[in-house]
């Protein structure tokens, strides 16, 4: 089989198992790339930072290389700076970092470098029915 499909119950475990094994294979000047997405994927979610824009522009482009020889693409990068979503995205513009993006089911502050939970999430998980005395209170605490 040369494709993972997607819907089945095992899905997840063959994604991570073919990433898992292709990373594996990985040698030479790129192995630390490698071992980045091993560490931050989860399912088909790659979740990863780096300490300054320059390293983060090599580990997108070292990542992507080793991804492709594996016959596999990495889509839809984001940041919270925006020259290097410039890099990632011709036409990204500076106001567009403020809009959160979805990351793992929550919601990714760019702007800020922060995950936000929406309250509506946390109230339907709780089961509360909520008003605008529910809604005050957890604003003020």
């Amino acid at each position: 089989m040369t494709r993972v499909p997607f819907g089945t119950l095992a899905s997840p475990f063959l994604l991570t198992a073919t990433l898992a094994h292709h990373l594996s294979n990985v040698n030479g000047e790129l192995r630390s790339t490698a071992d980045l997405p091993q560490r931050g994927f989860y399912v088909d979610d790659l979740v990863i930072g780096a300490p300054t824009i320059e390293e983060a522009a090599r580990v997108q482009e070292e990542a992507n290389r080793i991804l492709d020889d594996a016959g596999m693409r990495l889509r839809k990068w984001s940041a919270n700076a925006t020259e290097l979503q410039r890099s990632f995205d011709e036409s990204a513009s500076t106001s567009g970092l403020s809009e959160p993006r979805a990351v793992l089911g929550l919601l990714w502050r760019r702007d800020a470098d922060r995950l936000v939970i929406p309250v509506e999430r946390i109230l339907n998980f709780c089961h509360v029915q909520w008003d605008d005395e529910v809604l005050c209170a957890l604003c003020i605490s």
